[in-house]
C-alpha cells in the first residue's frame, strides 16, 4: 500500500511467476500496466476478471489527498485504460451534486464492483454524506 499519494505509483503484472529466481527470464517478466499515469491504487478485478478496476491519476500532483479518476483496464491487457469517471474542475461545493473523488487511500479501498455482470462500481468519496 502505498502512504503517500504525491508519489509516483504503477500497477504491475508478473507473467508466468517462478519459484525459483533463476527461472526469471531476462526480458518480458514484470509489465508496467500504467506507464504514462502518475499513480494508480486499490486495483480490484470484476468479478469474471475481465476488468481491473482502479483509482488513478493521469498527471503528477503535490498534495497528500487528491482529486483522482476512476479508470480500468480491459483484462487480460488490451489498449491503454479506459477513463469512467474524471476529476472535478475544481474544490467541491456544498450545492455541487457530485464531488469527485476525492480522499486517501484508507477511505478509497473501499471501492469494488457490483452485480453478476460487474456493470456497477461503487466508491465513496469524503465529501458528502
Amino acid at each position: 500500500m502505498n502512504f503517500c499519494l504525491n508519489r509516483d505509483t504503477k500497477l504491475y503484472h508478473i507473467r508466468n511467476p517462478v519459484s525459483d529466481s533463476k527461472d526469471i527470464p531476462a526480458e518480458g517478466y514484470i509489465q508496467c500496466l500504467n506507464p504514462n499515469e502518475f499513480m494508480a491504487i486499490v486495483p480490484k478485478f470484476s468479478q469474471d476478471y475481465s476488468k481491473l478496476l482502479y483509482i488513478g491519476a493521469k498527471d503528477r500532483f503535490i498534495s497528500h489527498t487528491g482529486n483522482f479518476q476512476l479508470r480500468y483496464l480491459e483484462w487480460p491487457l488490451k489498449t491503454d485504460s479506459v477513463l469512467v469517471v474524471d476529476k472535478v474542475a475544481s474544490y467541491p461545493g456544498l450545492e455541487d451534486e457530485f464531488s469527485g473523488i476525492w480522499g486517501y487511500n484508507q477511505t478509497l479501498a473501499s471501492t469494488n464492483f457490483l452485480g453478476i455482470q460487474s456493470r456497477y462500481a461503487v466508491f465513496e468519496s469524503p465529501f458528502k454524506g
